[in-house]
This record gives structure tokens, sequence and C-alpha cells, in this order.
């Protein structure tokens, strides 16, 4: 959750980048304002840039209209900045929330998401050592684990980034929270939040990179893609930057 820059999102995404994790960032409006850059490399790097309000109101007080304007005008202030549109996953303010703003979050095209790994690592007055907060990580972490940690306080993050490579040796991989889905088979529901996506019977495996040849000829280039992934869908960038589900998509034909 990023509810404000505190000078380590950039070492967040150094270490993400050279572990070749991804992640899903939350943010809010006052976030989009001060680090724009740091958002727009969010994207370029293929991280997921989620919802998490505007204001960062408890959303169980306010209203449909209040909280639909939350989320609505966090959206356009991203979509303003980056061109792109914002990942549909909602995390609610303090996990705060009622049927009725799990409903209104589905009905604006979210999926209410809450998490199944966290400690108190927003509070400066309680930062483990480092070597405190990669256990509690390693401790809690399980199969299907959606793990919450806030960008504020460079003692839990250190820690908990160190925990990547225990995990890693465990067997354990980072996915973001849609692919964490998709790999269970998951199809988000009206009127629900995800905390974790245990084993369940469903473990479908990890995309495989499309086959990309070209030739040259007398209209220019041709560029041909083969996929072994019927269906899905192929997104692309034309500026070196990782492909994400705000990048542009592929439809042409694909052998």
């Amino acid at each position: 959750d990023c509810g404000y820059e505190n000078g380590n999102a950039a070492k967040i995404l150094d270490t993400l980048k050279k572990h070749h994790v991804p992640g899903a960032f939350f943010v809010v409006g006052h976030y989009l304002d001060a680090a724009p850059e740091l958002v727009k490399r969010m994207a370029d790097e293929g991280h997921l840039v989620c919802n998490h309000s505007d204001n960062h109101p408890n959303m169980t007080t306010v209203g449909y209209d209040r909280f639909a304007s939350e989320l609505t005008g966090l959206a356009a202030q991203y979509k303003e900045l980056t061109g792109r549109t914002i990942a549909p996953f909602f995390r609610p303010p303090e996990g705060s929330y009622t049927y009725d703003t799990l409903r209104w979050a589905q009905q604006l095209g979210y999926h209410t998401t809450l998490w199944s790994v966290a400690y108190a690592d927003w509070d400066p007055a309680n930062q483990p050592s480092h070597a405190g907060a990669k256990q509690t990580i390693n401790s809690r972490v399980h199969n299907g684990a959606i793990v919450l940690l806030h960008d504020l306080y460079p003692t839990s993050i250190q820690g908990a980034l160190r925990a990547i490579d225990t995990l890693k040796a465990q067997g354990y991989e980072c996915v973001t929270v849609a692919e964490l889905l998709r790999r269970r088979g998951i199809t988000p529901v009206n009127g629900r939040s995800y905390t974790s996506a245990p084993p369940a019977g469903v473990n479908l495996p990890a995309y495989s990179a499309p086959v990309i040849s070209s030739s040259t000829g007398t209209d220019g280039v041709q560029v041909t893609l083969s996929s072994a992934n019927a269906g899905v869908p192929l997104y692309y960038t034309t500026n070196g930057t990782i492909p994400h589900l705000g990048s542009m998509r592929y439809t042409g034909p694909v052998t």
C-alpha cells in the first residue's frame, strides 16, 4: 500500500526488478501528485498499479456517491498521468468493508482485495529489525498468500524484501494478484473479497511467452506471433518497457 512517498519506493522497485518479482501497488491520489515518476515506473516495469481510493477515507462510513467518486476520481487521475487504465483491484483503506462496499466496488469494475499475511509495519513506534521483519513474513506465508506491506519505513521494508530469497528457496513463486487468482481458476464475483487463493484442486501453469519472428519485405517488416496460450490476450509496448494490462493489446493473427 502506498499512502505517501517516504523515500522507499525506488528501493522497493530496484529489489523487485533484481529478483524478477512482480508486485501490486495500491495508490491514493496524494501519492500520484507527490511521486508521479515512481508511479509511471511501477507500470513501466510490469507491476500492477491498483486503487486504494482517492482520499483514503474509511469507506464503510460513506454513501455510494462518495464511494464511487473515490474510485473513479483516482482512476481518472491515474489515466491522466500515465495514459493507462488502473488495474481492476481495490484495497479498502484500513481493510474496512461491508457487503454494500463489496457490491459497489464490483459494480464499478473492481475486485476487493485484502490479505492473509500482514503485520503493523505502518506503525513508526513498532518497527521490527530487518531480521524480525523477515522472520515475521517467512513464518506467516502460506501457499496462495496475499502479503500486505506498506512502503513507509526502511526497517520493515528491507526485512520483507530480504525474505524473497528465502521464500524462493522454499519453492514459492511470487506473482501478481491477478496471476494468483488466474492460476487458482478463480473468477472474481460480485459481493466477495479476496484475502488469499489457497490450493483447491486447480493449479494452472504459468503463461508461456509467445514466439516472435520477423522478416523484411518490400512492404516493410512482417511480424509473426506463435503462442501456445490459445485465447490469451497479448499486450505489447514499442518503447522497451514491460507490457502490462494497461499496455496496447495485440489484435492481429496468432499462429
